[in-house]
């Protein structure tokens, strides 16, 4: 559901991201920072739900 809306519907991703909790939220999020989609404020999102701090600090630093 998340992967389908950060192709196609791009302001449902966050409401996604804080409301469903079973995803690999590593694979969504890098997903969402790529140079295609540059959800940058999602994907630090996904990347602090989950604990991935440094994957969260590097996205503030060299993406937003």
């Amino acid at each position: 559901m998340i992967l389908t809306s950060i192709r196609y519907e791009q302001n449902k991703v966050m409401d996604y991201v804080k409301r469903l909790d079973n995803y690999d939220g590593a694979e969504i999020a890098e997903e969402a920072i790529s140079d295609k989609y540059r959800l940058y404020e999602e994907g630090f999102v996904i990347f602090d739900k989950f604990n991935l701090h440094s994957q969260a600090l590097d996205v503030l630093i060299n993406k937003i």
